[in-house]
């Protein structure tokens, strides 16, 4: 994947890193939750680009990686 492409972001993939995550989280919650989930760093980075905002549920996350690609 290349780095900071959220194409390439499999939405899926990434509720694996976050399923058990609690909401509303922001921005850094969930990449920090991700990260000790073992996302790797293309997936991170990709998350370091959301807004900063507060997160309701998974979907608003999904939403977010729509809007990146």
């Amino acid at each position: 994947m290349a780095r900071g492409d959220s194409t390439k972001v499999n939405p899926i993939v990434l509720q694996d890193y976050l399923g058990a995550a609690q909401f509303p989280a922001d921005k850094w919650e969930l990449i920090n939750y991700a990260r000790d989930q073992g996302a790797p760093e293309d997936v991170l980075y990709v998350m370091e680009q959301f807004d900063e905002r507060e997160y309701d549920s998974p979907g608003d996350v999904i939403e977010e990686i729509g809007r990146l690609g």
